[in-house]
Protein backbone atom coordinates (compact mmCIF):
# COMPACT_ATOMS: atom_id res chain seq x y z
CA UNK A 1 0.00 0.00 0.00
CA UNK A 2 1.26 3.20 -0.94
CA UNK A 3 1.26 6.15 1.14
CA UNK A 4 0.91 9.32 -1.14
CA UNK A 5 1.86 12.61 1.01
CA UNK A 6 0.45 15.25 -1.21
CA UNK A 7 2.20 18.72 -2.21
CA UNK A 8 -0.06 21.42 0.00
CA UNK A 9 1.04 18.81 3.30
CA UNK A 10 4.39 18.62 2.54
CA UNK A 11 4.49 22.54 2.62
CA UNK A 12 1.98 22.36 6.00
CA UNK A 13 4.63 20.32 7.96
CA UNK A 14 7.81 22.27 6.28
CA UNK A 15 6.00 26.12 7.30
CA UNK A 16 4.85 24.41 10.62
CA UNK A 17 8.25 22.70 11.31
CA UNK A 18 9.83 26.52 10.65
CA UNK A 19 7.78 28.52 12.58
CA UNK A 20 8.52 26.15 15.36
CA UNK A 21 11.97 26.21 14.82
CA UNK A 22 12.25 29.95 14.38
CA UNK A 23 9.65 30.33 17.99
CA UNK A 24 12.47 27.92 19.66
CA UNK A 25 14.65 30.50 18.31
CA UNK A 26 13.20 33.30 20.06
CA UNK A 27 12.04 32.08 23.12
CA UNK A 28 15.70 30.58 24.24
CA UNK A 29 17.49 33.94 22.86
CA UNK A 30 15.17 36.50 23.74
CA UNK A 31 12.06 35.55 25.67
CA UNK A 32 14.14 33.18 27.78
CA UNK A 33 15.97 36.12 29.24
CA UNK A 34 13.10 38.72 29.19
CA UNK A 35 10.90 36.32 31.42
CA UNK A 36 13.82 36.11 33.97
CA UNK A 37 13.77 39.91 34.05
CA UNK A 38 10.30 39.62 34.47
CA UNK A 39 10.07 37.16 37.41
CA UNK A 40 12.76 39.49 38.85
CA UNK A 41 10.66 42.73 38.39
CA UNK A 42 7.35 40.58 40.00
CA UNK A 43 9.81 39.58 42.87
CA UNK A 44 10.91 43.45 43.52
CA UNK A 45 7.16 44.50 43.00
CA UNK A 46 6.05 42.04 46.06
CA UNK A 47 8.74 43.69 48.03
CA UNK A 48 7.85 47.27 47.27
CA UNK A 49 3.73 46.08 47.92
CA UNK A 50 5.24 44.88 51.62
CA UNK A 51 7.15 47.62 52.43
CA UNK A 52 3.88 50.00 51.34
CA UNK A 53 1.98 48.05 53.31
CA UNK A 54 4.26 48.59 56.12
CA UNK A 55 4.63 52.13 55.68
CA UNK A 56 0.99 52.62 55.63
CA UNK A 57 0.50 50.24 59.50
CA UNK A 58 3.58 52.23 61.38
CA UNK A 59 1.94 56.05 59.86
CA UNK A 60 -1.14 54.60 60.28
CA UNK A 61 -2.23 57.70 62.81
CA UNK A 62 0.02 60.09 61.33
CA UNK A 63 -0.96 63.58 60.06
CA UNK A 64 0.73 64.15 56.97
CA UNK A 65 0.62 68.09 57.60
CA UNK A 66 2.03 67.57 61.10
CA UNK A 67 4.99 65.41 59.48
CA UNK A 68 5.69 67.46 56.99
CA UNK A 69 6.02 70.73 59.47
CA UNK A 70 7.93 69.05 61.97
CA UNK A 71 10.69 68.01 58.98
CA UNK A 72 10.75 71.49 57.89
CA UNK A 73 11.21 72.38 61.51
CA UNK A 74 14.68 70.29 60.99
CA UNK A 75 15.56 71.66 57.32
CA UNK A 76 15.17 74.93 57.71
CA UNK A 77 17.65 75.87 60.27
CA UNK A 78 20.00 74.12 59.15
CA UNK A 79 19.34 75.94 55.42
CA UNK A 80 19.43 79.54 56.85
CA UNK A 81 23.16 78.63 58.37
CA UNK A 82 24.30 77.27 55.06
CA UNK A 83 23.11 81.09 53.36
CA UNK A 84 24.61 82.59 56.22
CA UNK A 85 28.14 80.86 55.68
CA UNK A 86 28.14 81.49 52.24
CA UNK A 87 28.33 84.99 52.57
CA UNK A 88 32.22 84.22 53.29
CA UNK A 89 32.60 82.44 49.72
CA UNK A 90 33.12 85.38 46.99
CA UNK A 91 34.99 87.22 44.98
CA UNK A 92 33.52 90.80 46.02
CA UNK A 93 33.60 92.99 42.65
CA UNK A 94 37.08 91.46 41.77
CA UNK A 95 35.74 90.51 38.08
CA UNK A 96 33.77 93.70 37.73
CA UNK A 97 34.42 95.73 33.87
CA UNK A 98 32.98 97.48 31.15
CA UNK A 99 30.60 95.65 29.04
CA UNK A 100 30.60 96.77 25.47
CA UNK A 101 27.66 98.08 23.73
CA UNK A 102 25.22 97.09 21.92
CA UNK A 103 25.90 98.30 18.54
CA UNK A 104 28.08 101.17 17.01
CA UNK A 105 31.59 99.65 17.41
CA UNK A 106 33.58 96.64 16.20
CA UNK A 107 33.63 94.18 19.01
CA UNK A 108 37.39 93.41 18.97
CA UNK A 109 38.88 96.80 18.84
CA UNK A 110 36.72 97.59 21.53
CA UNK A 111 38.19 95.33 23.43
CA UNK A 112 41.21 95.69 23.04
CA UNK A 113 40.94 99.68 24.04
CA UNK A 114 39.72 98.39 26.96
CA UNK A 115 42.10 95.91 28.32
CA UNK A 116 44.87 98.67 27.64
CA UNK A 117 42.73 101.08 29.55
CA UNK A 118 42.66 98.56 32.66
CA UNK A 119 46.34 97.54 32.13
CA UNK A 120 47.50 100.96 32.43
CA UNK A 121 45.87 101.84 35.03
CA UNK A 122 47.37 98.92 36.60
CA UNK A 123 51.57 99.93 35.60
CA UNK A 124 50.55 103.56 37.20
CA UNK A 125 49.02 101.78 40.48
CA UNK A 126 52.84 100.11 40.17
CA UNK A 127 55.07 103.13 39.63
CA UNK A 128 53.15 104.39 42.69
CA UNK A 129 53.54 101.72 44.87
CA UNK A 130 57.01 100.41 43.73
CA UNK A 131 58.46 103.44 42.56
CA UNK A 132 60.28 101.16 39.53
CA UNK A 133 58.59 99.32 36.65
CA UNK A 134 61.37 96.71 36.40
CA UNK A 135 60.17 95.21 40.09
CA UNK A 136 57.01 93.96 37.97
CA UNK A 137 56.06 91.37 35.22
CA UNK A 138 56.35 92.76 32.18
CA UNK A 139 53.75 91.44 30.49
CA UNK A 140 51.03 91.16 32.94
CA UNK A 141 48.36 90.49 30.20
CA UNK A 142 49.90 87.50 29.13
CA UNK A 143 50.80 86.51 32.77
CA UNK A 144 47.67 86.29 33.77
CA UNK A 145 46.46 84.18 30.06
CA UNK A 146 44.11 86.98 28.73
CA UNK A 147 44.20 86.74 24.42
CA UNK A 148 45.58 89.89 23.08
CA UNK A 149 44.32 91.48 19.95
CA UNK A 150 45.92 89.22 17.50
CA UNK A 151 45.10 86.01 19.46
CA UNK A 152 41.35 87.33 19.59
CA UNK A 153 41.55 88.24 15.97
CA UNK A 154 41.82 84.34 14.49
CA UNK A 155 38.49 83.33 16.73
CA UNK A 156 34.92 83.44 16.01
CA UNK A 157 35.14 86.68 18.50
CA UNK A 158 31.68 87.19 20.07
CA UNK A 159 29.62 89.11 23.42
CA UNK A 160 30.13 86.29 25.84
CA UNK A 161 34.09 85.93 24.83
CA UNK A 162 35.24 89.59 25.34
CA UNK A 163 33.00 89.76 28.28
CA UNK A 164 34.81 86.66 29.64
CA UNK A 165 38.35 87.91 28.72
CA UNK A 166 38.03 91.32 30.93
CA UNK A 167 36.46 89.40 33.44
CA UNK A 168 39.60 87.50 33.65
CA UNK A 169 42.08 90.50 33.32
CA UNK A 170 39.87 92.17 35.68
CA UNK A 171 39.83 89.32 38.13
CA UNK A 172 43.51 89.16 37.74
CA UNK A 173 44.45 92.93 38.03
CA UNK A 174 42.62 93.40 41.61
CA UNK A 175 44.72 90.21 43.14
CA UNK A 176 47.98 92.50 41.33
CA UNK A 177 47.00 95.34 43.59
CA UNK A 178 46.26 92.89 46.42
CA UNK A 179 49.35 92.40 46.35
CA UNK A 180 50.39 96.26 45.90
CA UNK A 181 48.33 97.21 48.99
CA UNK A 182 50.49 94.48 50.67
CA UNK A 183 54.36 96.47 50.00
CA UNK A 184 55.67 93.79 48.02
CA UNK A 185 59.39 95.04 47.86
CA UNK A 186 58.70 92.93 43.94
CA UNK A 187 56.13 90.68 42.25
CA UNK A 188 58.89 88.74 40.17
CA UNK A 189 55.95 87.01 38.50
CA UNK A 190 51.89 86.41 38.99
CA UNK A 191 50.24 83.21 36.54
CA UNK A 192 46.63 82.94 36.69
CA UNK A 193 45.70 79.14 37.66
CA UNK A 194 42.66 77.18 36.25
CA UNK A 195 39.70 78.02 38.45
CA UNK A 196 38.57 74.81 40.19
CA UNK A 197 34.99 74.79 39.78
CA UNK A 198 32.23 73.10 41.81
CA UNK A 199 35.08 71.04 43.70
CA UNK A 200 33.47 67.75 44.86
CA UNK A 201 35.06 67.81 47.95
CA UNK A 202 32.85 70.74 48.56
CA UNK A 203 29.51 69.11 47.42
CA UNK A 204 29.98 71.53 44.63
CA UNK A 205 29.08 74.67 46.52
CA UNK A 206 32.55 76.12 46.14
CA UNK A 207 34.59 77.15 43.27
CA UNK A 208 38.44 78.43 43.83
CA UNK A 209 40.53 80.84 42.01
CA UNK A 210 43.98 80.65 42.60
CA UNK A 211 47.10 82.27 41.78
CA UNK A 212 51.25 81.52 41.62
CA UNK A 213 52.99 84.17 42.60
CA UNK A 214 56.74 84.43 43.10
CA UNK A 215 57.48 87.82 44.95
CA UNK A 216 59.87 88.98 47.27
CA UNK A 217 58.97 91.03 50.83
CA UNK A 218 60.06 91.73 54.51
CA UNK A 219 59.75 89.69 57.36
CA UNK A 220 57.00 92.43 59.36
CA UNK A 221 55.07 92.97 55.87
CA UNK A 222 55.07 89.20 55.33
CA UNK A 223 53.28 88.75 58.59
CA UNK A 224 51.67 91.83 58.21
CA UNK A 225 50.23 89.99 55.24
CA UNK A 226 49.24 87.24 56.20
CA UNK A 227 47.27 88.05 59.70
CA UNK A 228 45.73 90.72 58.72
CA UNK A 229 45.48 91.01 54.55
CA UNK A 230 44.04 87.60 54.23
CA UNK A 231 43.32 85.80 58.08
CA UNK A 232 41.28 88.75 59.17
CA UNK A 233 39.45 89.35 55.86
CA UNK A 234 35.74 89.45 55.40
CA UNK A 235 36.03 86.54 53.20
CA UNK A 236 38.16 84.14 52.24
CA UNK A 237 41.55 83.55 51.26
CA UNK A 238 44.10 80.89 51.53
CA UNK A 239 47.33 80.37 50.83
CA UNK A 240 47.41 76.44 49.09
CA UNK A 241 51.24 75.99 49.10
CA UNK A 242 54.31 78.15 50.11
CA UNK A 243 58.10 78.67 49.61
CA UNK A 244 60.14 80.71 51.71
CA UNK A 245 63.95 81.38 50.93
CA UNK A 246 66.27 84.04 52.47
CA UNK A 247 69.45 83.68 50.94
CA UNK A 248 70.92 87.20 52.51
CA UNK A 249 71.48 85.72 56.34
CA UNK A 250 74.76 86.80 56.56
CA UNK A 251 73.63 90.68 55.71
CA UNK A 252 72.80 92.91 58.70
CA UNK A 253 69.61 94.16 57.19
CA UNK A 254 66.24 93.49 57.16
CA UNK A 255 65.08 90.33 56.32
CA UNK A 256 64.19 90.23 52.76
CA UNK A 257 62.17 87.03 51.82
CA UNK A 258 61.78 85.25 48.84
CA UNK A 259 58.20 83.77 48.84
CA UNK A 260 56.32 81.10 46.39
CA UNK A 261 53.12 80.54 47.00
CA UNK A 262 49.75 79.69 45.72
CA UNK A 263 46.87 82.18 47.16
CA UNK A 264 43.23 80.49 46.35
CA UNK A 265 40.01 82.29 46.70
CA UNK A 266 36.53 80.67 47.20
CA UNK A 267 33.18 80.97 45.65
CA UNK A 268 30.03 80.10 46.72
CA UNK A 269 27.44 78.35 43.91
CA UNK A 270 24.27 78.13 44.94
CA UNK A 271 22.46 75.32 44.50
CA UNK A 272 20.54 75.01 40.81
CA UNK A 273 17.20 73.96 43.09
CA UNK A 274 15.52 74.48 46.33
CA UNK A 275 17.08 73.20 49.47
CA UNK A 276 13.87 71.66 50.45
CA UNK A 277 13.63 70.22 47.08
CA UNK A 278 16.97 68.54 47.24
CA UNK A 279 15.91 67.01 50.80
CA UNK A 280 12.72 65.76 49.32
CA UNK A 281 14.43 63.73 46.46
CA UNK A 282 16.80 62.36 49.40
CA UNK A 283 14.22 61.56 51.37
CA UNK A 284 12.07 60.26 47.88
CA UNK A 285 14.88 58.86 46.58
CA UNK A 286 13.53 55.42 45.89
CA UNK A 287 10.50 56.84 43.57
CA UNK A 288 13.05 57.02 40.63
CA UNK A 289 13.98 53.70 40.99
CA UNK A 290 10.41 52.25 41.80
CA UNK A 291 9.47 53.90 38.24
CA UNK A 292 12.53 52.60 36.47
CA UNK A 293 11.91 49.25 37.42
CA UNK A 294 8.03 49.81 36.88
CA UNK A 295 9.00 50.91 33.06
CA UNK A 296 10.90 47.95 32.53
CA UNK A 297 8.31 45.55 33.80
CA UNK A 298 5.70 47.71 30.99
CA UNK A 299 8.37 47.20 28.65
CA UNK A 300 8.47 43.62 29.18
CA UNK A 301 4.95 43.04 29.42
CA UNK A 302 4.69 44.98 25.65
CA UNK A 303 7.46 42.64 24.41
CA UNK A 304 5.59 39.71 25.57
CA UNK A 305 2.13 40.81 24.27
CA UNK A 306 3.58 41.52 20.98
CA UNK A 307 4.91 38.32 20.85
CA UNK A 308 1.70 36.74 21.32
CA UNK A 309 -0.15 38.71 19.09
CA UNK A 310 2.48 37.80 16.75
CA UNK A 311 1.90 34.11 16.93
CA UNK A 312 -1.92 34.34 16.80
CA UNK A 313 -2.01 36.54 13.64
CA UNK A 314 0.36 33.69 12.14
CA UNK A 315 -2.17 30.70 12.88
CA UNK A 316 -4.85 32.40 12.08
CA UNK A 317 -3.88 33.84 8.40
CA UNK A 318 -0.73 31.17 7.51
CA UNK A 319 -1.30 28.01 9.27
CA UNK A 320 -5.05 27.69 9.28
CA UNK A 321 -5.30 28.75 5.36
CA UNK A 322 -2.85 26.11 4.14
Amino acid sequence: MNITISRGTLIYITVLLLSFLLFAGIYYFFLQKQLAEYKKDEDLKKNYEAALMDLEQTFSQTDPETLIREWRTQVVPWEEALKQRAKFFNVSNWAEHEVPPKEGIILKFWYEEQAQKMIQQLYEKVGEKMGRYDLFPQDIRRSLGVLNLEEISRLNITEQMVNGQLAKLAFGIKMCEFLLDSKMASIDEIVAWPPIVQLPDFEKLLSFYMFGVRCTITMKDFVTFVEEKMRLADRYFNINAIRIQYPYIAYNVEPLLQIEMIISQANYNPPKEDMRLQYQAQIGATAPIRQREAGATATTEEQAGFFAKTWKWFKRNILYMN
